[in-house]
C-alpha cells in the first residue's frame, strides 16, 4: 500500500527537525493515537484517521475478473462512534460520518513509481475510472483487458468528504494537506493471461495469549490488569503459504514469505509486526502456523485516556509478499 507525498515530504521534514535537534516525539506506527497532535503541536479533538489495510479479493485476476474491495479505516475510540458492544455502550474504532471515494487506473508503461489514481503527473496513469463512494467497491477488469497492473485508489475522509480532499490534493500536486482527517491508500492489482493465481492468507484466529488463550472475537473477552505475560497472537490458516516462482529465479518455485502488522488502542506492543519463524530450526525452515509480540495492557491514568469504557481493541493484518492481505480485529474489557 502507498500513500501520497505527504509522507515523503514529512520523512524528510522529520529528519531535518532531528539535525536541528528539535525532531518530535512521533507515536509509533502500531498504536492508535488516543490523543493525536495537529500541525501546531496541540491535541486535535477530531483525532487522527488511520488506514490499516485495503484488501482485494481476490488480489490476482484475470481479464474479465472481478475484484471486490474493501479498506480497514479506524480511529481511536475516544473519537469513535458510540454503539452497544457486549451489552455496554462504549466508543468504537469506527470513525464518525466516514465517507469513501474508490478510483481506479492503470500505469503508463516506463514508469518508474506508481503515483495514485487521479494524483499523479499527467500521462502517467491510463483509462481513470470511478468505482463508487460507498465502503466497498469493485473493480471489474475489461475482457480484453492485456496482462500488467491495475491501481485502485481509496480516499477516505471526514469533514469535507473525500471528494474535496481529493480536489486539495490535486491543487498541492499529491500532497495531502489534513492527514487527520483524511487518508489516501493505493492497492495494486495484478491481471495475469493464465493461473494459478495468487489469492490472500487466511487468518484462522486472533487471541491473546497468557494463563489462557482469550479469542477476541468472541463477546465478552477479558484480559487482566496486570501481572501476566500476555501475547498479541495471529494464528495463520494451514494453507496460507503458497508456493509462486521466486522473482529471482522465475523458473523455481518457493514458498511465499508471510508477515503480520499489528495495532492496538491501548496498552504497549514489543513491536509492530511479526513473521513465521520457526525457532531453533536450522534453514530452510517451514513457516510455523502463529505470529505473537508481547502486550502490555494500559493501567493507572494511562488506562483511563487509552481505555475509558476499559476495552482495548486489537487490529492485525496478515501480507504474503506477492499483493495478497487479510485482516482481522477483536476487542477485550479489563477484568473488574
Amino acid at each position: 500500500m502507498v500513500g501520497t507525498r505527504y509522507k515523503e515530504v514529512w520523512r524528510v521534514a522529520s529528519a531535518l527537525l532531528v539535525l536541528l535537534g528539535c525532531a518530535p516525539e512521533l507515536p509509533p506506527a502500531w498504536r492508535i493515537d488516543p490523543e493525536p497532535r495537529g500541525p501546531d503541536g496541540q491535541p486535535d479533538p477530531r483525532g487522527k484517521l488511520r488506514l490499516l489495510a485495503i484488501q482485494a479479493e481476490p488480489p490476482e485476476t484475470g481479464p474479465g475478473g472481478v475484484v471486490d474491495l474493501s479498506a480497514l479505516v479506524v480511529i481511536h475510540p475516544r473519537q469513535g462512534r458510540r454503539q452497544v458492544l457486549d451489552g455496554q455502550e462504549v466508543g468504537t474504532p469506527w470513525p464518525r460520518d466516514l465517507r469513501h471515494l474508490w478510483l481506479a487506473c492503470r500505469p503508463a508503461e516506463g514508469l518508474s513509481a506508481l503515483e495514485p489514481c487521479a494524483l499523479g503527473p499527467p500521462g502517467s496513469t491510463l483509462q481513470e475510472a470511478e468505482l463508487g463512494e460507498g465502503a466497498r467497491a469493485q473493480l471489474v477488469v475489461d475482457a480484453g483487458a492485456r496482462p500488467g497492473t491495475w491501481l485502485v485508489t481509496l480516499v477516505a475522509a471526514t469533514g469535507e468528504g473525500p471528494r474535496a480532499c481529493l480536489e486539495r490534493a490535486r491543487q498541492e500536486r499529491g500532497i495531502v494537506a489534513d492527514s487527520h482527517a483524511c487518508v489516501v491508500g493505493l492497492k495494486r492489482i495484478r491481471v495475469s493471461a493464465d493461473g494459478p493465481r495468487n489469492r490472500n492468507p487466511a487468518v484462522q484466529a486472533l487471541r491473546l495469549e497468557g494463563q489462557d488463550e482469550v479469542p477476541l472475537d468472541a463477546p465478552g473477552a477479558r484480559y487482566p490488569a496486570e501481572g501476566h505475560d500476555l501475547f498479541l497472537t495471529l494464528e495463520r490458516a494451514p494453507d496460507a503459504v503458497e508456493r509462486a516462482p521466486g522473482l529471482d529465479a522465475p523458473g523455481e518455485l518457493r514458498d511465499e514469505q508471510l508477515a503480520v502488522s499489528f495495532f492496538v488502542t491501548g496498552g504497549r506492543l514489543e513491536a509492530g509486526r511479526g513473521d513465521f519463524g520457526t525457532p531453533d530450526c536450522e534453514p530452510p525452515c517451514p513457516q510455523g502456523l502463529r505470529s505473537r509480540v508481547r502486550w502490555e495492557p494500559p493501567t493507572g491514568q494511562t488506562a483511563s485516556l487509552e481505555a475509558p469504557d476499559g476495552v482495548v481493541f486489537f487490529f492485525a493484518v496478515l501480507r504474503d509478499d506477492r499483493g495478497g492481505l487479510s485482516y482481522r480485529w477483536g476487542r477485550a474489557w479489563r477484568e473488574p
